[in-house]
């Protein structure tokens, strides 16, 4: 029982190890947005009404009428299509790049932290969607996005799913 144990530990040990052995994990390209949006390194944690994926590695929050933010990820969160609220590792008021982790709960309720890479200030609600269609290459009505064409973008609601802070 003894040796099992210690077998356990040594392969727990390891896994954690090697995990973080990976070093940095690259960004996609479609993610550097400097030059269309004004990068930020916090936010108030404090008055997010409502938060929506955009893709597996980024999302966005709503902080009243017209004032979005598109959080990035350093690593592809699988389980954030199926989530319905959200946590934030924060300390304080307030959430941070390169500091805090939005936090998911699979099914198993086993607790997965995603570290956040950017924040970047979205300007009103043409300009969200017209981010989020550029990221996912959809158009706002869920049609494929063809290069050579691009509808013109209808005003809709972020109403998705709730946030829990």
């Amino acid at each position: 029982m003894k040796t099992f144990i210690k077998i356990f530990i040594l392969a727990i040990s390891l896994t954690v190890i090697s995990a973080c052995a990976t070093g940095n994990t690259q960004i996609p390209e479609k993610y550097n947005l400097d030059r269309q949006l004004e990068q930020v390194s916090t936010i108030f944690k404090y008055g997010i009404t409502d938060w929506k994926k955009v893709d597996n590695q980024s999302l966005l929050l709503q902080r009243g009428p017209g004032e979005y933010y598109l959080i990035v990820l350093k690593t592809p969160a699988m389980e954030l299509p199926f989530r319905s609220g959200i946590k934030f590792s924060s300390t304080g008021d307030m959430i941070r790049a390169g500091l805090d982790d939005v936090i998911l709960y699979n099914g198993a309720n086993m607790k997965l932290s995603y570290p956040i890479d950017r924040i970047y200030r979205i300007r009103g609600t043409e300009q969200m969607l017209a981010i989020r269609d550029q990221l996912t290459g959809e158009t706002t009505d869920g049609q494929k996005e063809d290069s050579q064409t691009r509808k013109s973008i209808k005003s809709r609601s972020i109403n998705d799913k709730g946030i829990d802070i």
